[in-house]
């Protein structure tokens, strides 16, 4: 079975997918996969019998998992004992992964601190092991409310997590040493190591080394994160499989010049990569690399020879997976196997065919294609500056960084008076190569949004790059006929992404606030109303979070990004409360905008301000409109109904800009934070327009969507955009009667989440995330 490794794997692959999706076509895909073995592989029957095997093997082990992975809490208990596995101290949050010792099932704890002097005696205080006896309320994780975004529900389900434990208190003296354990042991070297390098090395030194030594990328800078990501190279803040085997070469060098003979230095190797891996966070990348290393270091120890790597890899996948089914939905774990299985299948190619710097630029190449389909599904986008930053960059991490600080977080605790000016003169080019990582990745253009694909076309796509590895194995890389192989799927899915004959109007849930997208057949508009937003951070410093939510970063830009969007045609900025534009910076800096539209008002917000001075610096044209103002095209029109021209001082709400629309063979009135005052205008301005689809007004406070102005348009559907369990207390009970009353079908983001209704050449439908 030499070299068949990776026909197994795809076979377990298969089997456990039919089992934890519960889908059928896997079988038959499996079917599939076996007619194209024994046709085109020309293998045997036992070979046949075997992947057959190994689908059903993997099946039961997927169906085991899934029936398994359910909870044993009934939610209503409030008081918990908890072993602490991990503990997360972000701001004045702290979040606890640890073991319920009835059920002896995952919870993840939150807990608010009060002060920073309890921040510290907790920090001094939790550790590893330690059993702690907490009171609070059990709460099921948030379902995702808007598609594409990230499911949280769903994450921690994949991580066999069904509770978040909101905990009242942490009186001191509440948790409970017990006896130490390997684990506990293993957990306070790598606490000391990093609090070590935390303490001596310099900023922003100091924050990489930890994500470099020890696999934590928590310390490093948000936005320097954020600049890795978008240019392709954020796997170089992560310990790669490249660091392992230079490690393991190292000191398999090391002790063979030292005097050790060959079969004690694999000993000592199978012993040392396991508590490397513990050291490491454990990551999904280090236990992959670690466990390819130990099955070749197996073989060297037992089979008498070096199994081949690829083999090694896939059989490292075949006992990840049947330890934990789940990991195969985890995004390390699939970006690190993608990667490598597909480096070591060209690595033959790449070294007989090519030399120099074309060997580099065809290894990144065979990275960045490999790894395209999953990038496109979980980040909807590529960076066209990948391969070039990958062939800067990574010599540099790899060959350099890395290396060095193994060598001085070694050394320094003996010789610091001579590793203190090496750190601070590598501290000095830290700084340089993260200005230019954060200049590359602000440049124009770059980044190539294709939404995220559907099953056919990420089939199309993934086929067009099978083909390409097979043409690679058999020695035919033709550079024109594989470069079109792979530009015609991207071209196909960004075509119909982009001109699609569907079109829709999308309220985000963005909780209290505004978001709707409108997206024309065609590509005839594309048009964003309010971009959400939710109260800047106003702690003090001890509160601060490494990453603060923000609603147009964490929810509107990944939505449009999802979508295909890349160009807004129109953004349209109904007024100038938080909870309306907040997000409109991560639009502005993440999107191309060709204009954007203003309530024409006396005076302007503090936060309007900004985002015209932030449109300004982009070259964005402003446009301040006032009722009178129509767009349209093809059966579409768009009309601003107020504000009034006149100059009439109303207060802000009511200055919203207020936009009747014909979309999708209905007639829509998206109304900002009008109240009685301003729905009054609108009525007696406006006396003979039909309305089908209302946005309530102000998220349905108590003096919105009046008598009056339900008389007038008689809506047939409301849409009510609000948070879920705001303090406000909308929307409220006597605007929902008033709706009630008219036989209105109400949607609410906050019970429905988001609220979308397609169509395609007259009327549509709608559908909602959450029915």
């Amino acid at each position: 079975m030499k070299g068949k490794g990776i026909y197994l794997a795809i076979a377990a692959l298969i089997g456990i997918l039919s089992a934890l999706e519960s889908d059928r076509l896997m079988v038959l895909l499996m079917l599939f996969y076996l007619y194209f073995l024994y046709r085109f592989k020309s293998m045997t029957q036992l070979h046949l019998f075997l992947f057959v095997l190994v689908f059903i093997i993997y099946s039961g082990v997927g169906f085991w998992a899934s029936i398994h992975n359910k909870t044993e809490l009934t939610g209503s208990e409030q008081s918990v004992q908890v072993q602490l596995l991990q503990t997360d101290f972000n701001g004045d949050v702290l979040l606890i992964n640890g073991i319920e010792q009835t059920t002896h099932e995952k919870l993840l704890i939150r807990y608010r601190i009060h002060s920073p002097q309890e921040k510290a005696l907790l920090k001094s205080e939790l550790r590893y092991g330690f059993i702690c006896s907490l009171s609070g309320t059990l709460e099921p994780p948030s379902p995702s409310k808007n598609p594409n975004v990230f499911n949280y529900q769903q994450y921690l389900f994949t991580k066999q997590i069904y509770w978040i434990f909101n905990v009242n208190s942490i009186p001191p003296g509440n948790c409970q040493a017990t006896s130490p354990t390997f684990f506990s042991l293993m957990d306070q070297i790598r606490t000391a190591g990093i609090n070590y390098v935390s303490k001596y090395f310099p900023e922003p030194t100091a924050s990489l080394a930890i994500a470099l030594l020890f696999g934590d990328q928590s310390y490093m800078n948000s936005e320097i994160v954020t600049a890795y990501q978008k240019i392709g190279i954020v796997h170089l803040l992560a310990i790669s499989g490249l660091q392992v085997t230079l490690l393991t070469g190292v000191l398999f060098y090391i002790g063979l010049r030292i005097g050790m003979v060959r079969e004690k230095m694999i000993t000592i190797l199978m012993v040392f990569l396991p508590l490397y891996a513990i050291l490491t966070g454990a990551t999904p990348s280090v236990v992959r690399a670690v466990m390819m290393m130990l099955v070749i270091l197996i073989s060297l120890k037992w089979g008498g020879r070096r199994l081949n790597p690829l083999d090694a890899l896939c059989c490292a996948f075949l006992i990840l997976v049947l330890c934990s089914p789940y990991l195969i939905y985890d995004i390390g774990f699939q970006l690190s196997f993608s990667a490598c299985v597909a480096l070591l299948l060209s690595t033959p190619y790449i070294f007989t065919n090519e030399a120099g710097i074309s060997q580099l630029i065809l290894t990144s190449y065979i990275a960045q294609l490999a790894t395209l389909p999953i990038i496109l599904v979980h980040f909807f986008e590529v960076s066209l500056l990948s391969i070039a930053a990958n062939l800067l960059f990574v010599p540099f991490f790899s060959v350099f960084l890395t290396p060095f600080f193994f060598i001085v977080f070694v050394l320094h605790p003996f010789l610091a008076f001579i590793i203190n000016p090496l750190l601070w003169a590598t501290n000095k080019l830290i700084m340089i190569v993260n200005d230019g990582i954060n200049m590359i990745s602000a440049l124009p253009f770059h980044m190539m949004i294709l939404g995220k694909p559907g099953k056919f076309l990420l089939l199309l796509l993934s086929v067009s790059i099978l083909v390409i590895f097979y043409k690679l194995e058999k020695d035919n890389f033709n550079r024109l006929q594989n470069s079109l192989l792979i530009v015609i799927p991207l071209v196909v899915i960004a075509v119909i992404q982009n001109w699609s004959p569907y079109g829709e109007v999308t309220f985000i849930d963005v909780g209290q606030g505004d978001a709707i997208l409108v997206k024309l057949p065609f590509n005839k508009g594309t048009y964003l109303i309010d971009t959400g937003g939710n109260p800047p951070f106003g702690g003090d410093t001890w509160q601060q979070k490494r990453t603060n939510f923000e609603v147009g970063k964490d929810i509107i830009v990944p939505y449009l990004k999802s979508k295909g969007i890349s160009t807004l045609d129109k953004l349209i900025l109904t007024h100038g409360d938080m909870d309306h534009v907040g997000g409109t910076s991560a639009v502005i800096e993440e999107l191309s905008i060709t204009e954007i539209l203003l309530p024409k008002v006396k005076a302007q917000s503090d936060i309007e301000l900004e985002i015209v001075r932030k449109a300004n610096q982009k070259g964005i044209p402003i446009h301040y409109v006032y009722e009178g103002k129509q767009w349209g095209d093809d059966g579409s029109l768009f009309k601003v109904l107020a504000p009034a021209g006149s100059g009439v001082e109303l207060d802000k709400n009511n200055q919203s800009i207020v936009l009747y629309a014909k979309i999708g063979g209905l007639t829509w009135l998206f109304t900002g934070d009008i109240e009685e005052t301003g729905e009054m205008e609108l009525a007696e301005n406006y006396p003979f327009i039909d309305v089908d689809v209302l946005k309530v007004g102000h998220h349905g406070s108590k003096t919105s969507s009046s008598e009056e102005l339900l008389q007038q348009f008689q809506p047939e559907i409301a849409v009510i955009s609000v948070g879920e369990g705001n303090r406000y207390g909308h929307p409220h009970g006597s605007v929902l009667t008033r709706l009630a009353s008219h036989q209105m079908t109400i949607y609410r983001t906050d019970k429905n989440g988001a609220i979308s209704y397609f169509f395609k050449n007259g009327p549509g439908t709608f559908s909602v995330m959450l029915p």
